[in-house]
């Protein structure tokens, strides 16, 4: 009760700086719904999973009302999609339903690359934040995105509940939620965190048994990530072909589920490998290199992203769980202080996602703990390299972040069961391997 009291003091508090009742009204439909979604849990999980709301909410709204005031003043940083949303979004002072649909039916209908749900639901929120509640600001637009960061959160909270006791799963949650990456791309305008959400809650499905049920809530997701990004639902397809193998090997019907495996993983490969994909990562590319040369960012993607296919591909994986690399590469082009609060906020992501990633590596193919770890595990593992091939391309590890959330649930599943002094010692390596990398990059940019 206490954090609910303080989140809505918070809603109010920054509604009445800006002076637009519209954060109000949508920042209190986004906490109610979310503790709601608490509520409907299990009851063993019930009870933490409602801290966890409160607690995420009220970090990830004062992180939101720092970033987007900077971006509402035309100050882009790191990511510039949040200022050429706003200015379409502001924009729209009229809706109708009809040209929506069509732009749905060519989504789903034709396979149309146009992004039409994310698009529609969003024309849809700001239509009714400029007419109807007198008004919205960048605030208003990005609640809808913190919205289903903290869907994604409780996504991992259920996910870790399957590992260990509801206290602990809580505190495990907090620390991915608040360090991770996700606490950066749950508090700007951008879509990648509802993918991310949408791909977490279908890993919740895919760790339980097998059902019917749960086939049914995967193809529903299937749908919604399909209609905010056609080239992620495509490899959603996997997760759905790897739950239908589940299902075969509790069915009296393996045949015909081993059938229908085959079509839909098909479908996968041969849409991933397709013109589609390709076409997307060529106008990805080109939007990249001006971003990059914009920005005048001299980290190792102003050199990777150079180098040749194939081996590009293979060096993305490793270096997109220490991106940003040098930590410090974005504090260079802080002027403000939204830029520098962000520039935190990113260097402890990458650092963070260094040791749970090289962590694991470590643990699995120097310590050989690979008996921790089932089926599932290792499934998940592999879609998740999947994932990070599939966008290496891209250079951007937004596109990727139900990555970021498999590898630290991996890591503690197989760090708990070693003795804490191991884990340190672990640490303490990953440390000096991080420091001589930094003495290595430094040594060369000096020549």
């Amino acid at each position: 009760m206490v954090l609910f009291i303080f989140a809505i003091f918070l809603i109010a508090f920054v509604s009445l700086i800006m002076g637009y009742a519209s954060i109000f009204y949508a920042g209190s439909l986004c906490l109610l719904v979310c503790y709601f979604i608490a509520f409907a849990l299990p009851k063993k999980e019930r009870k933490q999973a409602i801290n966890l709301v409160g607690i995420v909410f009220c970090l990830y709204w004062i992180s939101s009302a720092i970033i987007s005031t900077s971006f509402e003043n035309g100050h882009m940083f790191y990511v510039r999609d949040p200022s050429e949303y706003y200015a379409t979004y502001k924009t729209i002072l009229s809706f109708s339903w009809s040209t929506y649909i069509d732009n749905l039916s060519d989504l789903y209908l034709t396979y149309k690359d146009n992004n039409a749900l994310y698009n529609t639901l969003m024309a849809w929120f700001a239509y009714h934040g400029n007419v109807t509640m007198g008004g919205a600001n960048m605030m208003y637009y990005t609640v809808f995105h913190l919205f289903f960061g903290l869907l994604a959160s409780l996504a991992g909270y259920r996910i870790l509940t399957t590992l260990e006791d509801d206290r602990k799963a809580l505190k495990h949650a907090l620390i991915f939620s608040l360090i991770s990456l996700f606490h950066v791309y749950s508090c700007v305008c951008v879509r990648d965190i509802w993918i991310a959400a949408f791909f977490l809650w279908a890993f919740v499905i895919v760790v339980r048994p097998p059902s019917n049920r749960g086939l049914l809530w995967l193809l529903l997701l299937f749908l919604l990530t399909t209609g905010t990004r056609i080239y992620s639902g495509l490899f959603f397809l996997v997760i759905i072909a790897f739950y239908i193998y589940k299902m075969a090997q509790v069915s009296r019907f393996k045949g015909l589920y081993y059938v229908f495996m085959a079509i839909v993983g098909v479908a996968a490969i041969t849409s991933a490998a397709g013109a589609l994909l390709l076409e997307q990562t060529m106008g990805d590319m080109d939007n990249l290199y001006e971003e990059i040369e914009g920005y005048g960012v001299s980290g190792l993607s102003a050199y990777i992203i150079h180098l040749p296919h194939g081996i590009k591909e293979i060096v993305m994986v490793f270096y997109s769980q220490i991106m940003p690399f040098p930590p410090f590469v974005w504090f260079k082009e802080a002027t403000t202080f939204p830029h520098f609060y962000n520039s935190v906020l990113v260097l402890f992501y990458g650092l963070f996602s260094y040791f749970v990633f090289y962590g694991l590596l470590y643990m699995l193919f120097i310590k050989k703990k690979y008996s921790f770890l089932n089926v599932v595990d290792w499934a998940l593992l592999l879609i998740s390299l999947g994932l990070i091939m599939a966008n290496s391309s891209q250079m951007d590890i937004r596109r990727v972040m139900p990555s970021f959330f498999v590898f630290y649930f991996l890591y503690l599943k197989i760090s708990r069961n070693m003795p804490m002094a191991k884990v340190k010692r672990m640490n303490r390596i990953l440390a000096v391997g991080y420091g001589s990398m930094l003495l290595v990059y430094v040594f060369i940019k000096g020549f």
